[in-house]
């Protein structure tokens, strides 16, 4: 996406790609139509990605095309709700919470069922280690919690009672 789509010096993603035959203009759409703007949907999922995986490039891309766009979201917030959200998102990272350990898939049982608002709950498979970003956590003796925003993340949390205490206070 980044490669074939980004305008790297206006910010933003065309509709086209870069190694498309030569148009008289290549549309770069912000307002959202029938279904989202795809620079509201890119925007928001290289915003999780860059938190999710620590990448610093996506968050980048994600800002250049958010900084792109920021005068017509002024302008007409209601055309753009998509790319709206993206910004709230920017300025306000979705909670992540990483499950590790054993009774892990337990917690995100009953996490599952409680209304957590808008959380990311990930439970990644004890045996994968090396993951990236927010995701690479040790697997502790006992199932732990880590509640993380952006690329950070709080001391893990070893009962359930004090993630729920966690994610109430958010």
């Amino acid at each position: 996406m980044l490669e074939n789509f980004e305008d790297a010096v206006d910010g933003g993603f065309y509709f086209t790609g870069h190694g498309h035959e030569s148009l008289i203009y290549r549309a770069k759409p912000g307002h959202d139509q029938a279904t989202p703007c795809g620079n509201g949907v890119a925007a928001e999922s290289l915003l999780r990605l860059g938190h999710l995986l620590g990448e610093p490039r996506y968050l980048r891309a994600a800002q250049r095309t958010l900084d792109a766009f920021r005068a017509s979201m002024a302008a007409n917030p209601a055309g753009m709700a998509t790319l709206c959200a993206s910004a709230h998102q920017w300025q306000h990272p979705e909670p992540i919470v990483v499950l590790r350990g054993p009774g892990a898939r337990a917690w995100f049982e009953r996490l599952s069922r409680r209304a957590t608002g808008a959380v990311l709950v990930l439970h990644p498979d004890d045996h994968l280690e090396g993951l990236p970003g927010v995701l690479d956590k040790p697997v502790p003796s006992v199932v732990n919690a880590w509640v993380c925003q952006g690329v950070s993340c709080l001391a893990p949390l070893d009962t359930y009672e004090a993630l729920v205490g966690v994610l109430d206070a958010l």
